[in-house]
């Protein structure tokens, strides 16, 4: 059924957003990073492309993309009109969602890697680059691990909408709060456990702690993805949602 949810996006235009995100990312890094501050440029800090790039999907853009990926891939099933084929043949809904959430967890790890890729690139244009092999690996861990988080919540936030009948596109402007919140929450104590933030601190303080604390998060998450998919009633609100 992935497959078959692959072949679908060949006429959309989702997959040319992958390095288009990347592209756009990398010139608005690259224009920030020469900006002169008290004689030198932002760039010219070892790590600052990398910290920066993940700091602007962390908090702006990588959960309103993935609830618009998932928004999307459902929304597919309206404007090809293969919606009314869904009750005339026996289609499991919730396999059918579980490969539109696999596909939109793809998307979202190829566009979070590929633009890690891209600060790694401007890295090497602006600073020394003096990256251990160790740090490497944990920032492109780190990078793969906010797109599972954060898929895994817009899967909850457009779930959560459609169980109560509410309008799905509602999950762009509160992932994009949810996200955004992580900035006012960080200047608080317990704010740093928040998940938009954990993963920075983890970065800076790598504990038994912080670590133990994510697991709760990905556990939780995991745990209400798996609830909300259970809902028979839900699937069939969902599909039928009239666009």
């Amino acid at each position: 059924m992935l497959m078959l949810e692959l072949t679908k996006l060949r006429k959309r235009k989702i997959l040319y957003m992958i390095p288009f995100v990347a592209i756009l990312l990398f010139l608005l890094e690259f224009m920030i990073g020469h900006q002169i501050y008290q004689g030198h440029s932002y760039g010219s800090v070892n790590g600052w492309y990398v910290e920066n790039g993940f700091f602007f999907l962390n908090y702006y853009f990588l959960l309103p993309f993935a609830s618009m990926i998932l928004v999307d891939l459902i929304r597919i099933e309206q404007v090809s009109k293969t919606i009314s084929n869904l009750r005339l043949i026996p289609v499991d809904l919730k396999q059918l969602l579980q490969a539109k959430f696999m596909l939109a967890l793809l998307i979202n790890l190829l566009v979070s890697e590929f633009t890690f890729l891209a600060m790694l690139v401007l890295e090497l244009m602006d600073g020394d680059f003096a990256f251990s092999s160790l740090a490497m690996l944990s920032w492109g861990l780190v990078y793969g691990a906010i797109a599972f988080a954060y898929t895994l919540s817009a899967g909850i936030i457009v779930l959560f909408l459609g169980k109560y009948r509410k309008e799905l596109i509602l999950a762009l402007p509160l992932a994009f709060l949810l996200s955004f919140a992580g900035l006012f929450a960080l200047t608080t104590v317990v704010g740093r456990y928040y998940l938009a933030n954990l993963l920075l601190i983890i970065m800076e303080e790598f504990t038994v702690l912080t670590v133990s604390v994510y697991a709760i998060w990905l556990v939780t998450l995991v745990a209400c993805l798996l609830y909300l998919l259970a809902d028979k009633r839900m699937m069939n609100i969902i599909f039928a949602y009239k666009w």
